[in-house]
């Protein structure tokens, strides 16, 4: 199972706390007072029938500064407190030694960026489906460069 961007589940400006703590209450379900009993480690029992793989963060053009490599804290339908980079780097240490396995893509796509002299924000501006020019077709989702990309790094954890 492929859990990302546990964001998109939560509308409007929240804070950084917030999205850890959904993503603790959807993935293990053991916030004290917030215990769940769907979350996938339950239903999952224990990761012993389905094991889960956790990739993050899946960043949007409009995070990305004006310099194209720093974060910015306030925008549209996203963070106020913490740049995106902050509250995935908190998220991603809530996984660690937590029995999921971590992909974090956007390590991978900054070292692809650069290897292409792209800004981050370059790579993430919409580029259409078959442009070599960046990685998403809209600001968020993936073009044919961005699964490939993807795909590069994910398949390597089923090896």
């Amino acid at each position: 199972m492929l859990i990302n961007e546990y964001g998109d589940a939560i509308s409007g400006h929240h804070s950084s706390q917030t999205i850890v703590n959904n993503a603790q209450d959807f993935i293990y379900g053991d916030r004290t007072g917030f215990e769940n009993p769907l979350s996938l480690k339950n239903v999952s029992n224990d990761f012993e029938d389905f094991e889960v793989i956790n990739i993050i963060p899946h960043f949007r053009y409009q995070y990305f500064s004006d310099d194209g490599n720093s974060f910015i804290k306030s925008f549209d339908n996203g963070y106020v407190d913490e740049t995106a980079d902050v509250v995935w780097s908190r998220v991603k240490r809530l996984y660690v030694g937590k029995g999921t396995a971590i992909i974090d893509i956007s390590r991978h796509i900054k070292s692809e960026s650069m290897a292409r002299g792209w800004t981050l924000k370059s790579a993430y501006n919409s580029s259409g489906w078959t442009s070599t020019d960046g990685i998403t077709n809209d600001t968020v989702h993936q073009n044919n460069l961005g699964h490939e990309l993807w795909a590069k790094y994910i398949a390597g954890i089923f090896d």
